[in-house]
């Protein structure tokens, strides 16, 4: 991971107590090629920041769902994992909690479109085991 050719990856973050999740997108590299402490990397989602430091760290899975080559790529594929897993809608999603996040659907939604990250939702709190 943060080898050449990824530009970044989509990660999912996991609060093992209460099973609360953010889903977010890291670029290996800044604008002007310095390269990003990816290793170190925690959150750019402030609510979810201060409950890593208020609470131990190992209290956390942090995952990382896919490595993109270009940031066409990791923006999209961080949009369209929050999609997949309804997290927008999703209370127990820290990107709920978005200022940014204006329009929502009026539907509810369905369980098949949640199934794929659930299932690895479902798994972490059941094993421990990370991906």
């Amino acid at each position: 991971m943060g080898e050449s050719p990824f530009f970044g990856f989509v990660y999912l973050i996991i609060e093992k107590s209460t099973g609360k999740y953010y889903c977010g997108r890291k670029q290996y590299f800044s604008k002007r090629g310095k390269k990003h402490n990816w290793k170190n990397y925690k959150s750019s989602s402030k609510p979810l920041l201060e409950l890593i430091k208020s609470k131990n760290i190992d209290g956390f899975d942090f995952f990382c769902l896919m490595e993109c080559r270009c940031k066409q790529d990791l923006y999209y594929y961080e949009v369209k994992t929050l999609m997949q897993i309804d997290g927008l809608l999703d209370p127990d999603c820290f990107n709920f909690h978005s200022p940014s996040v204006y329009i929502m659907p009026k539907g509810l939604p369905t369980r098949k479109r949640r199934e794929s990250v659930n299932t690895l939702l479902k798994r972490n709190k059941t094993d421990g085991k990370a991906v």
